[in-house]
Order: C-alpha cells, then structure tokens, then sequence
C-alpha cells in the first residue's frame, strides 16, 4: 500500500491556509506545520509543529526534511512588513539544499505575471486600482516571491493566482491559464484550500501559472 503524502504548510494559521491545514489533516497526509504560535493549531497524530518564521532558515530546513510537497500559504499586508517575497527567497535556498527537492504549491493573486491581461479583463478596479494603486506594495511582494519561483526551474512549482478571496460561495473552482477569459470574481477560501489540497497528487500544473476561481 502506498503511504499517505508528507507535506509541509507554511501559514497554516492564515485565512487560508488553515483550511489547507485542516483539509490535509481530513484527508489523510502526514503534516508538518511551520508557524509561530503553536497554540493555535489543533495537533493531531498526524501533525508535526515546526516553531519558527519563515525568516528563519534553519526552521524551514527543519520543516520541509523528507516531505513530498511543500504548501506555501504566505501572505502579506499593507503598512507590515512584507513576508512573501523574502519568505519565498528562504525557502528556495532551503529546498536547494536538499538532494531530493520537493514541490511547491504556491499561493500568488490573480494579476500576477501574464496573469495581469486576464485580471484586467476581469475587472478594471481590480487590475488596476487595487493591484497597481491600493495595494501596490502587497503585489510588488507577490511578484518578487513568482520571480524568485520561476528562476529555479528544477523545482517544480504550481504558483496559484486565485481571484479575489471570500469566506461564502460556490465550493468548486476551475483551474485556466492565463491566456483562457477569465471566471467570476471571487472565489471562496475554502475552495482554493481544495485546489491546493488536490495539487498534492495532481501534477498538471506543475512548473506553471494557473488562474483559480469558482466553477
């Protein structure tokens, strides 16, 4: 019998990322989870708390040792200091270090990359008020984090670019390139933790960009 997937989660108490966290644990893989707090995670016997940052490169050496997949949940926000672009730099150089590298499922925003056409056909406040005005210094951090991903193309890499976040809607997503029309505006958390959930085993978007939103 086949043993169950080992995989890594970084911001497993994130808005999404805890619905990851919870998922892999319903679903069976082996955990180990990276953050700060440990007492904000419910451990179960399958769950390994690694206490640390991401900023930390000898607690992400500790985290992804011997896992399958690593799943990157990391987030900026505005006015505090950006994470997911010097997160991602340190993670890199971790997975470099080891003679087996594992993969990376990666969480970006639409409008990212040669995602950005896409975002914009979508929706122009998006595009580009939000992307390009409001929230310019959480996406130039999401962009650095991609070029950081797509400059090491011997790790395999799905960099995830869902659509605008919300906590209520559809439960299914599908998963376009950045050159198909774009899908609805938002898509629930919930969802894109499956999206992550299923890129475990599912390879199809390895060493891409896909475009996530609600079927």
């Amino acid at each position: 019998m086949q043993s169950p997937p080992f995989v890594a989660v970084i911001g497993a108490t994130g808005r999404v990322g805890q619905h990851v966290f919870r998922g892999a644990v319903e679903r069976g893989f082996h955990v180990r989870a990276l953050v700060r707090d440990v007492n904000r995670l419910d451990v179960s016997e399958n769950v390994t708390v690694v206490k640390g940052s991401v900023l930390n490169p000898a607690a992400v050496r500790t985290l992804i040792e011997g896992v399958d997949v690593v799943l990157s949940l990391l987030g900026s926000r505005p006015k505090e200091p950006m994470i997911v672009g010097p997160g991602t730099r340190v993670l890199v150089d971790a997975i470099r270090s080891r003679d087996v590298m594992p993969r990376v499922v990666h969480m970006s925003s639409l409008g990212i990359g040669d995602s950005y056409p896409q975002c914009r056909k979508l929706s122009w406040f998006f595009a580009v008020l939000m992307s390009r005005y409001l929230l310019r210094t959480v996406f130039k951090d999401m962009e650095a984090a991609e070029s950081i991903l797509t400059a090491e193309p011997e790790i395999s890499t799905v960099r995830v670019r869902a659509t605008v976040l919300k906590e209520k809607g559809d439960s299914e997503y599908r998963a376009l390139s950045a050159q198909d029309p774009p899908g609805g505006f938002f898509i629930r958390r919930q969802t894109v933790a499956s999206f992550f959930l299923d890129a475990v085993t599912d390879k199809t978007w390895d060493g891409t960009g896909v475009s996530l939103f609600s079927a």
